[in-house]
């Protein structure tokens, strides 16, 4: 398990050092209310604090998307719009908090127990293997996100869609990734975000290392989840240890 945690957060640092790049292309979406699904406290927030920390890198372009904007055919034609914009040097991010479903994220208007309409991780990244950016992301905040469909054959359709994105998530296939009210935002963008904000920075050199992110990260969610949730990934990525300076 730290073997694989540290893996996570090399991951990080290759794709979140937004420095290393010539712009970075971000999308944040955020369903708090769905059409058919049950409502959720603090997705809508987890998106706009996420794209907020985003914009304060330089040579950043977030896109935010929220509530009913959020369809299915909406995130679609947004994705491939705005990744199409990024050049080869260039990054691009999709970071998605809101319900999931085996093998994909529930869309505004997508079925929640039945997945019709979900919006499938091997969809996504085809519609981002059209973007000539070499760094591609997908940060997903969802219960059940890190399904056991995508672990096993879902992994082969994913790459076959594009080997350069990079999945992040924020459960295992049989776990919740929780929101607690007081937090402000859900426990796995809580940290990722104050992490990414400096609070990881444990030898105070106003850089953020993989190693600091991993502890400071990987820490938290495990004492505020009492062990319940656990982060999951894969993809390439290269061996990159400073993930921002702040």
């Amino acid at each position: 398990m730290k073997r694989f945690l540290i893996a996570l957060a090399i991951l990080l640092a290759s794709l979140l050092c937004l420095d290393c790049f010539a712009d970075t292309y971000v999308i944040a979406v955020g369903i708090n209310r769905y059409k058919s699904a049950p409502s959720l406290m603090v997705s809508e927030k987890d998106a706009t604090d996420f794209a907020r920390l985003i914009k304060g890198f330089p040579k950043t372009h977030v896109t935010t998307i929220t509530g009913r904007y959020a369809t299915r055919s909406n995130l679609v034609k947004v994705i491939s719009r705005e990744f199409s914009k990024a050049g080869k040097d260039d990054a691009v991010i999709l970071y998605f908090s809101g319900h999931g479903n085996s093998g994909g994220v529930v869309a505004y208007d997508s079925g929640f127990n039945n997945g019709v309409g979900l919006l499938k991780y091997s969809e996504i990244a085809k519609l981002m293997k059209k973007s000539p950016a070499k760094r591609k992301m997908i940060i997903v905040d969802s219960c059940n996100s890190g399904s056991s469909k995508m672990t096993s054959r879902g992994k082969q359709k994913h790459r076959s869609g594009d080997p350069n994105v990079v999945l992040f998530m924020s459960s295992r296939a049989n776990e919740s990734s929780l929101e607690y009210p007081n937090l402000g935002n859900s426990v796995f963008t809580k940290y990722l975000i104050s992490g990414l904000s400096g609070k990881a920075d444990a030898n105070k050199d106003r850089r953020v290392s993989a190693k600091e992110i991993f502890d400071y990260v990987s820490n938290n969610v495990r004492r505020i989840s009492s062990g319940k949730q656990h982060p999951v990934m894969w993809g390439n990525f290269d061996q990159n240890f400073i993930i921002t300076t702040y």
